[in-house]
């Protein structure tokens, strides 16, 4: 009877064999489970829309999602996903009727998705530009419940995220929407909005205008595209706090 077994040859390469079927599969395997984590995350994020929906409907402002001056949001943070950007192609999927393509920003790993409606502009916003935790209500759809942190910021410690200006597009519809809210006073009115690493305050020179109050300006700078505030107050464009300065100045013609 012929006892003969493998040769070294032939079991060297079996094991090559199996070390290439490895590499192989290892990042397939790991693309995979990360598609998975994505649409865990986009199940959360599909959740908070319809929280946020839902109380922003019934005008429901004991609702933990209303942030005040009629904007509802919520806040999907930390996100299950281990790797920045998409693994899947986001390109065809909508959130509510949001399409991706107007999504703002991109996940990142461990990062956090906003979800707030504003219900003066009607708009809806979905910020994925968030990164870390935050403070607030639970928020449905999560394993064990999401921790809902700021408006595009999260519950980061400030000094983490880096400021930004506004963009000139976004800097100019400010500077109209403003204007428009001063109106027609008695005379010349100048007015300045300042913000710092996300802290808004506003400032009237001349013959101020009884429309122009500090809650009537944060609520024309929420309705603007791409902005976003945090529980706090704190205000962000794109994902970063913002840190720039508008001053608008009426003059009545003749003057």
């Amino acid at each position: 009877m012929n006892k003969k077994g493998f040769t070294l040859a032939e079991l060297l390469i079996v094991v090559a064999i199996i070390a290439v079927l490895v590499v192989i599969a290892i990042p397939i395997f790991t693309k995979q489970l990360e598609r998975s984590r994505e649409a865990t995350d986009l199940a959360n994020v599909r959740s908070a829309y319809a929280e946020v929906m839902t109380a922003a409907a019934s005008n429901d402002t004991s609702s933990p999602v209303y942030k005040g001056d009629g904007t509802y949001q919520s806040v999907v943070s930390p996100l299950k996903q281990k790797e920045d950007g998409w693994a899947t192609n986001v390109d065809n999927i909508e959130i509510g009727g949001v399409p991706s393509s107007t999504w703002i920003g991109e996940p990142t790993a461990g990062g956090s998705c906003t979800v707030s409606f504003n219900t003066s502009s009607e708009k809806v916003t979905i910020n994925w530009g968030g990164s870390g935790g935050g403070t607030g209500g639970d928020t449905p759809g999560g394993d064990g419940g999401d921790t809902p942190g700021g408006d595009g910021g999260g519950g980061d410690d400030p000094a983490s995220e880096t400021a930004a200006p506004l963009d000139s597009a976004i800097k100019s519809a400010a500077e109209a929407a403003l204007l428009n809210l001063i109106g027609t006073p008695h005379g010349s009115q100048r007015l300045t909005v300042t913000i710092s690493n996300g802290t808004v305050s506003v400032n009237t020179h001349g013959n101020p205008s009884e429309r122009v109050t500090e809650a009537s300006v944060i609520n024309v700078l929420r309705s603007l595209p791409g902005v976003t505030f945090d529980s706090s107050g704190k205000m962000y464009s794109n994902g970063h706090p913002v840190t720039d300065t508008i001053a608008v100045h009426y003059t009545p013609s003749g003057h």
